[in-house]
């Protein structure tokens, strides 16, 4: 009996010790990311992001509630060697609320994590 606690012991705290895969963390926020998006969420989605020229200003973050996000599909992800970054090419389908015309954009993004 002793020795079967101290095996499950071991267990546990081998487990413990294991660190979460970069990859897993960078795909749940790409999905996350993905969903704000397509669902008109942009708050969300600009909380997740950096931009290198500043924070978005309300105003912008405004202009884009005119437009309605139909598709959002990654295309390609490349993870840096070091595994701290990763490039990704997105194919984003929307439609100006105003007029209805529906355009399709390829986007490269640049991912931290």
């Amino acid at each position: 009996m002793r020795s079967r606690l101290i095996t499950l012991a071991l267990v546990v705290l081998l487990g413990a010790c294991v660190r979460p895969d970069p990859q897993d963390s960078l795909k749940e926020h790409l999905q996350l990311f993905s969903k704000s998006v397509r669902w008109g969420h942009y708050d969300t989605a600009v909380a997740m992001t950096r931009a290198e020229d500043g924070p978005m200003a309300a105003a912008e973050l405004e202009h884009y509630r005119n437009f309605r996000v139909t598709g959002y599909e990654e295309m390609q992800r490349r993870v840096s060697a070091e595994g701290d970054s990763a490039e990704v090419v997105v194919e984003v389908s929307y439609s100006d609320i105003n007029s209805g015309i529906v355009r399709r954009v390829m986007q490269r993004q640049k991912w931290l994590y």
